[in-house]
């Protein structure tokens, strides 16, 4: 695993009832605030300010069928074609990120097929990139910018 140093960024938050939400910047409304979603929108806000993914290319929670029920991958995004290239579990930084994590993401990347593949809990995180056409995995030293096509 690497150490993930996040950015800082000016995110938005407002209590509603007393709880705090965030605004996502994906799906351009307030979300409930858990630790979990304190990851996902740091991550986000890495995709999209420091690594040039484009936003209206990111899909968040998108359900996908898996093998005996429908799965919610945490980020998935896109190429301009709709292929996914990336795709992200995230968890809460007090979750160790073990094989069970990886496990819940491959389970993920059966359907989608995306190279790439991130587990983060904001604190550290891996990445891999999957050969096309293969089950080989290589460890990557960081997320790869977008370019259209990974």
């Amino acid at each position: 695993m690497q150490i993930f140093n996040f950015s800082t960024f000016n995110h938005q938050i407002r209590l509603v009832a007393g709880k705090p939400y965030i605004f996502d910047a994906i799906r351009k409304k307030y979300v409930r605030l858990t630790p979990e979603e304190w990851t996902r929108q740091h991550l986000i806000y890495y995709l999209t300010q420091e690594l040039s993914y484009p936003k209206a290319l990111i899909r968040i929670e998108r359900q996908i069928q898996g093998h005996y029920r429908m799965d919610r991958p945490d980020v998935v995004a896109y190429d301009r074609q709709g292929n996914p290239l990336l795709v992200a579990e995230c968890k809460a930084a007090h979750v160790a990120l073990t094989e069970e994590v990886y496990i819940q993401l491959a389970r993920y990347n059966r359907q989608l097929q995306a190279p790439v593949l991130v587990i983060t809990n904001g604190k550290e995180y891996g990445c891999w990139k999957m050969s096309k056409g293969e089950s080989s995995l290589e460890a990557l030293d960081g997320i790869p910018a977008w370019y259209g096509e990974l």
